[in-house]
């Protein structure tokens, strides 16, 4: 594996926070980078708590490190953890709970974090029936639109479509509710407990089935 040649990733972390944001209260690096290490694309997530500022998203560069900075207040970042709750999509919490504190004031990030694993633990709210209704209507007229598609790329893109959405419900009904992005598919299904296997298999299934038509379509 080739070696990353850019500084380490938490250096060049505080490195920037002391440059922008010299009197947050709370800066954390979180992302695969904090995680896992990161690759050679990697770049740097960073939360930012300070009440002087207004949130907002933005992004930098710094020593070769592309940086994606989560600006928030003391007051908003619960509204931001309400947000993933209601959207079923756990960014800022995955952001916050697994994250390596850079800067924290007054015990604040530990606190934080503690409170984005108990909002993820709690999960989403589970699917109305009006939402199971929508999305089985949604998956069908996919699932429609996949066997009329003569064109290849055309397939690709409908299949895409269709694995995610079925993906997502599939999180919604089975795992707390939480919505995950498809690269990640692979990785959780691989991970999926035993009472659950019934729908590994399915999602794989589905997925093996779309990988088989694009290539009949291309040939």
């Amino acid at each position: 594996m080739q070696s990353d040649p850019r500084p380490e990733a938490q250096v060049v972390a505080r490195q920037f926070v002391a440059a922008h944001f010299p009197t947050c209260l709370i800066a954390l690096l979180a992302g695969s980078v904090a995680e896992q290490g990161g690759g050679l694309g990697a770049d740097l997530d960073i939360v930012i708590v300070d009440p002087e500022i207004t949130p907002h998203w933005a992004t930098h560069e710094l020593a070769g490190w592309p940086i994606e900075i989560f600006a928030l207040t003391p007051d908003t970042y619960r509204h931001a953890f309400a947000l993933d709750q209601r959207r079923r999509w756990p960014l800022h919490l995955n952001l916050c709970r697994t994250a390596v504190v850079l800067t924290d004031r007054d015990g604040l990030a530990q606190t934080m974090r503690d409170e984005a694993h108990t909002w993820y633990a709690q999960g989403p709210s589970p699917l109305s029936a009006d939402e199971i209704a929508a999305a089985r209507y949604t998956l069908t007229w996919m699932v429609d639109d996949l066997i009329d598609a003569s064109d290849a790329d055309e397939f690709r893109l409908i299949g895409h479509d269709f694995a995610q959405k079925r993906w997502t419900i599939i999180c919604s009904l089975i795992d707390g509710g939480w919505a995950r992005a498809s690269g990640g598919c692979a990785n959780y299904t691989r991970q999926t407990p035993p009472s659950r296997e019934t729908w590994r298999k399915r999602w794989w299934r589905c997925a093996r089935v779309t990988n088989s038509r694009c290539s009949s379509s291309v040939r």
